[in-house]
């Protein structure tokens, strides 16, 4: 799981403020992650500073040889997205690789697990 600290056209330049951002994403991020997905999955959560989101997440993607990126979005309207763009849209048009969007967070998602009995069903 990658978060990107920074935005808005800048990244922090106060060492010790950045510091603790990063550190306060890095918390958060860790906390989305379950012991089992660590174990099961390899996850693990990662801080990426940059003022260009969209290139940090590819260039991790890249680095990192991942095969699949997960993004959320926003679902702005019209305007604000033409105001101020989208970084999954972004990410989708320049990624090495798949990019699935996911819209409702509310919402549940399918986890690897379930995928599997799935797949193995259809067999």
């Amino acid at each position: 799981m990658t978060h990107v600290v920074g935005g808005d056209g800048f990244v922090l330049t106060d060492p010790d403020v950045q510091a603790a951002v990063e550190a306060e994403g890095k918390k958060r991020v860790d906390g989305l992650i379950s012991d089992e997905d660590r174990l099961v999955l390899r996850a693990q959560g990662v801080i990426v500073t940059s003022n260009a989101p969209a290139f940090a997440i590819v260039d991790y993607a890249k680095s990192s040889a991942i095969n699949l990126i997960v993004i959320g979005t926003h679902g702005r309207g019209a305007m604000a997205h033409l105001l101020m763009g989208s970084v999954a849209e972004h990410v989708v048009r320049i990624a090495p690789c798949p990019v699935l969007t996911v819209r409702h967070p509310e919402r549940e998602f399918v986890l690897p697990d379930a995928l599997m009995a799935v797949t193995k069903a259809a067999r």
